[in-house]
């Protein structure tokens, strides 16, 4: 089976590839808070970097949007996606 052709789901934070929705970096936390889980993320990016390459973009919703996620995503060289408010459900 090819691993782009895999249904992967998961909890919390995960990047995933744009073509093909493979998940290259996951980790688990207690935090209740999602704004502690970016720079984590951005720490195993940079280790992964050598072998998938550098990351184009990071896509988060409201849980982790922060004006200090949105720098440090910037600052790693990354565009943040990252949504600034909730959209109301069902309207």
């Amino acid at each position: 089976m090819n691993l782009c052709e895999r249904n992967v789901f998961g909890r919390n934070f995960h990047i995933t590839h744009v073509h093909c929705g493979l998940i290259i970096t996951r980790h688990v936390s207690q935090s209740p808070n999602d704004k502690k889980e970016v720079t984590p993320t951005l720490n195993q990016l940079k280790i992964l970097e050598p072998v998938l390459g550098k990351a184009k973009g990071l896509l988060g919703d409201t849980g982790y949007f922060s004006a200090s996620n949105v720098l440090a995503v910037d600052k790693a060289g990354v565009t943040p996606y990252i949504a600034v408010k909730r959209d109301v459900h069902n309207q």
